[in-house]
């Protein structure tokens, strides 16, 4: 496997033959549909996992409606998605793939004994000639920042020619979205002075000057984002024409979440396939092979707060018609207005195969295989290639006496100066105190920043888990999942940042997810109260989905369902009896007779709230029971200082401050301070 893969990733960065996941630009479909015969292309497509099994999850889920049915795969490739349809239970597929890798999918289909189901079809869909309708279209269309490759409207011409009114489209919607990000590359010049004491950081801004006006994909990082995201079309693949395709329009507010210097703009999509399957290639979520696009534009500053709007268009490359052009416009804090036009597309050749790695479980195979694209990428930067270092490679006569597998570990731990200091942990250490006391206080923003300076020099769980936290409250709960999953991956016994997982994903309306991650979380700390009664509330919401309320299980869970007290006899019985007693009768005429002309003054406040303590009186006095009931139904809901629930018996972080215990959170012991207590963590 890394053989085959480095080999591969040599070729493709010297050869002048495009070996890339997928053509970036071209000015004509015979070369698009050429560059699409090489196998390794379309295996770099496989073995993106959450590409391919998002796609076959999707089929799956809709096998019901499937089965029997005829499938139209428009650029169908290996076949790989025919072969999805067929375990779906499809009838037939049509299978229609332009380029010479269908001499491949035709021997594929045969290994796997679906010759009788599925028709080959080696023609460009255009001009397809099909008898009858279909009644699904499967297609991976999407290309590097979505429209790259300009696929679309041949899948918009096959549905307009085919597609049955009812049918379904795999995927059926996609959304485009965008925000502000940081440095994202060149990092390499700055371990220069690590490595040999000389200063070469003049080299990265060198470095950055040359990528403005630039389309370049690469992986972005969560720290990366500077600002709160923003989406800028929808495209419903179901009703969308080629004609809409011509101008995609979209505005954007994007909120900064962070100081410093804006480098670029990063792009994404996320697809929405039929039975609620997703796929998002977000820099929050798990890398694809599509990663992301970001517009680089000249850096400028921004300040915690601040607002970045603009515009954006995209549109098709009228001189190479499977290429786009991106037209962006955008001010910050309601200064001069910026405009730049981006037609030049770059791709970072090895980033693509950090997809492979993370399907790996071996974490020592994941550093061999991360330490050698790390220094083919640094033989890039130096155009240091010789002509034979593919045969090198392949044939691995380096170093005859030795695996290098053993080459590597033996050098695992010789790398102090990418290490941080002990100085840098302390100062990290630091930096988390401060975000600590910023979020008692509530200055959200501020505790953001000061988190993302102590990662910076110090990547520990516990500070991505206390980001985590900052982000949900700010509504960064995409990014507060990515830091979550950060942690998890850090210290798998992480309770707590399960625990905020789960309510990042409830925030989300992803409640399958956050009922996994809870219940993860109790099997680290099954007495914790406020995980219970989380996932109680998660797994009531998956049982009704259409009673969703208030998204945010933090204010929604407080307040007891109306349906829930009325449904209950106790409550039904007892209310009826307090309300024939003559405190009560009296009590409520003279609210009523002091209702009239209730401006919602001071005054009238005060005695609003002295009528309501009364009133409670009144129910503790004569009927203590159903005061027991009601405090039940509240204590069950209350939230706690973490943004979870928390019940009448777990105490609060200031009671647990005040009497030096941890209430029922245990400490997980991984940073010497009490997990529970939010002044701390």
């Amino acid at each position: 496997l890394v053989s085959s893969f480095v080999y591969d990733c040599m070729q493709t960065m010297t050869s002048k033959a495009t070996r890339k996941r997928r053509r970036t630009c071209t000015d004509d479909d015979e070369s698009y549909f050429e560059s699409y015969s090489d196998p390794q292309c379309h295996l770099h497509m496989i073995l993106d996992t959450r590409r391919t099994k998002a796609y076959q999850e999707a089929l799956q889920r809709n096998s019901s409606f499937i089965s029997g049915k005829v499938v139209l795969d428009v650029g169908a490739g290996t076949g790989i998605l025919s072969l999805f349809a067929c375990q779906a239970g499809a009838k037939l597929v049509h299978a229609v793939e332009a380029s010479d890798i269908v001499n491949h999918m035709r021997r594929i289909i045969s290994d796997n004994n679906v010759v009788d189901k599925v028709q080959v079809h080696n023609v460009p869909v255009e001009k397809l000639q099909l008898q009858g309708s279909v009644d699904c279209i499967v297609s991976e269309w999407m290309g590097y920042g979505l429209m790259t490759e300009w696929m679309l409207p041949s899948v918009i011409a096959a549905r307009n020619r085919w597609l049955r009114k009812d049918g379904l489209m795999f995927p059926e919607r996609v959304h485009m979205f965008i925000i502000p990000v940081g440095q994202t590359q060149a990092e390499s010049w700055y371990d220069v002075m690590k490595l040999y004491g000389v200063d070469m950081d003049r080299m990265v801004h060198q470095e950055y000057e040359n990528m403005i006006g630039k389309m370049v994909c690469h992986d972005i990082a969560p720290e990366e984002v500077m600002g709160i995201q923003a989406k800028l079309f929808e495209l419903d693949l179901r009703t969308v024409q080629e004609e809409d395709l011509q101008s995609l329009k979209g505005k954007f507010s994007c909120e900064c979440i962070g100081r410093g210097d804006v480098f670029g703009f990063c792009i994404w999509f996320n697809a929405l396939f039929p039975a609620q399957v997703e796929l998002d290639t977000a820099p929050f979520e798990a890398p694809t092979h599509w990663l992301q696009t970001v517009l680089y534009v000249k850096p400028f500053q921004v300040e915690q707060s601040d607002v970045i709007q603009g515009s954006i268009e995209f549109r098709r490359n009228t001189e190479e018609n499977r290429c786009m052009c991106v037209d962006l416009q955008y001010t910050s804090n309601g200064h001069s207005e910026h405009s730049h036009s981006f037609t030049e597309f770059h791709v970072q050749s090895c980033e693509f195969i950090v997809v492979v790695v993370c399907v790996m479980s071996n974490e020592v195979d994941k550093g061999l295989i991360l330490a050698i694209i790390n220094y083919l990428r640094r033989k890039v930067y130096t155009s240091d290639y010789p002509s034979d270092v593919c045969e090198i490679i392949e044939n691995a006569d380096v170093y005859p006496d030795k695996d290098l597998y053993d080459i590597y570990i033996d050098g695992l731990g010789k790398k102090a100066s990418s290490n941080p200091t002990p100085i840098d942990k302390e100062k990290a250490e630091q930096l988390k105190t401060e975000g600590n006391l910023l979020m008692q206080q509530g200055e959200f923003r501020k505790a953001l920043e000061k988190y993302n300076e102590a990662i910076k020099l110090f990547k520990n769980p516990t500070f991505f888990c206390n980001r985590a936290a900052a982000f949900s409250k700010l509504e960064g709960h995409q990014m507060a999942v990515q830091d979550c999953l950060k942690a998890i991956q850090m210290d798998s016994n992480y309770g707590k940042a399960y625990g905020r997982l789960g309510l990042a994903y409830s925030c989300m309306n992803r409640f399958t997810e956050a009922v996994n991650a809870y219940k993860k979380a109790l099997e680290l700390d099954p007495d914790n109260e406020s995980f219970i009664n989380n996932l109680n509330i998660a797994e009531e919401r998956l049982r009704n989905p259409g009673n969703q309320g208030n998204s945010n299980p933090t204010m929604r869970g407080f307040f007891p369902e109306l349906s829930t007290l009325v449904n209950n006899p106790e409550f039904f019985n007892v209310l009826s009896n307090i309300m024939e007693q003559p405190p009560m009768r009296e009590f409520m005429s003279s609210i009523m007779g002091n209702s009239e002309g209730f401006t919602s003054s001071p005054t009238d406040m005060y005695d609003l709230l002295q009528a309501s303590q009364r009133l409670a009186s009144i129910i503790q006095q004569q009927h203590p029971s159903f005061a027991d009931l009601l405090r039940r139904e509240f204590d069950n809901r209350r939230p706690d200082t973490n943004g979870s629930q928390q019940s009448g018996n777990e105490k609060s972080d200031e009671d647990a401050k005040k009497d030096g215990t941890q209430g029922n959170r245990k400490d997980d012991g991984k940073d010497g301070e009490n997990d529970d207590n939010a002044s701390k963590n």
